[in-house]
């Protein structure tokens, strides 16, 4: 019979830099450019995107400024570009400086290319996870509008 090893912090370790380490790379320009992107999508990621998202979102709402479900689905796409490819993204702080990117590598033809290169179903899976959490929010901000709304009636 076999020796059963305690689980280890090592173990664990290399684990994820197996399950982890497939990328795959996209050429532009005839070569000239690459980006790499990761085939399997991290946890831990995906849930940085969805943060990402709320962040620049509530930012943009303190001001009081808008923002439409097309700004909202650009600034995804783009926050997945931020944190499953090697695209150096580090200057983008708001949420237009994300639907901007967007717009850029729409019109420069990066976009498509990126996102058809990406593994299908993880992909999918990212879209759909943020859309559930978008819709989740619209709900909670529904019934806090409701609640301001109860309130102001009854004063």
């Amino acid at each position: 019979m076999a020796t059963v090893k305690n689980l280890s912090f090592s173990h664990l370790k290399k684990e994820d830099a197996k399950k982890f380490k497939d990328k795959k790379q996209v050429l532009f320009n005839d070569g000239a450019t690459k980006v790499e992107l990761d085939l399997v999508f991290r946890p831990s990621k995906r849930n940085q995107v969805i943060a990402d998202l709320y962040k620049l979102s509530q930012e943009k709402a303190q001001k009081s400024e808008s923002v439409s479900g097309e700004m909202i689905s650009a600034a995804m796409v783009s926050l997945i570009i931020k944190h499953f490819t090697t695209i150096d993204v580090k200057d983008l702080k708001t949420l237009d400086d994300y639907v901007e990117l967007f717009i850029i590598m729409t019109d420069n033809d990066y976009l498509s290319p990126i996102l058809n290169s990406f593994d299908r179903v993880e992909l999918q899976s990212m879209i759909d996870h943020v859309n559930d959490q978008v819709a989740q929010w619209d709900v909670e901000l529904r019934k806090v509008m409701d609640e301001l709304k109860e309130q102001n009636n009854g004063s």
